[in-house]
């Protein structure tokens, strides 16, 4: 039992989201001592989490902008979590232009009885893609992956995308209602991170 072992024992522990506090010690001062007593202290942290915000920058000139975010960490006292976020944005200076993402996702625990973390996050876009002069792409995101991760070492983490798969739709923007289609691509990924 080294400090390194226990500070590495408190961060996975800090890093599962479920405690606002750790506190990690030994009741004997005496590292050379056989056998140690070590006292864990967590609290729990409230697991639901609600955040909505509004605002304005000077992205594109002028955008307004909206979001909403949840989260709980802990079903069923089981560490599992679920979380949904999404945002708007308005490109006024290009026709009220609305961008959105939307983002939900599910966290799987201990895959296996193992220290693996299985994802699946699934998501949805409209975003400003390019301008060129007078024209102004987009592009509409649907997209899904599947991702395990672990801990390789304590600043090491190994994140394997199991299957991700994504469709990627772009057409021109006009002043007048409607889209000129200008290209659909499906993209399917697997690999490490």
């Amino acid at each position: 039992m080294t400090p390194q072992k226990l500070d590495y024992t408190q961060q996975k522990l800090q890093h599962l989201s479920l405690f606002s506090s750790v506190d990690i010690h030994t009741l004997e001062d005496d590292p050379n001592q056989g056998n140690r007593t070590v006292l864990i202290h967590v609290q729990e942290r409230n697991p639901g989490l609600l955040k909505p915000g509004i605002g304005i920058n000077n992205e594109l000139f002028m955008t307004l902008k909206a979001f909403v975010g949840a989260a709980y960490r802990n079903l069923w006292g089981t560490g599992r979590g679920v979380n949904f976020r999404a945002e708007v944005d308005d490109k006024v200076y290009y026709g009220n232009f609305i961008e959105h993402v939307v983002n939900a996702g599910y966290s799987e625990p201990f895959i296996l009885d193992s220290a693996n973390t299985g994802r699946l996050n699934l998501t949805d876009s409209t975003k400003i893609f390019s301008i060129s002069g007078s024209l102004v792409y987009a592009v509409d995101t649907a997209q899904a992956d599947t991702i395990l991760e672990r801990d390789l070492t304590p600043r090491l983490k190994l994140l394997l995308e199991t299957y991700g798969l994504a469709q990627e739709h772009t057409y021109e923007i006009h002043d007048t209602p409607g889209a000129v289609d200008t290209n659909t691509i499906n993209i399917a990924t697997v690999g490490p991170t």
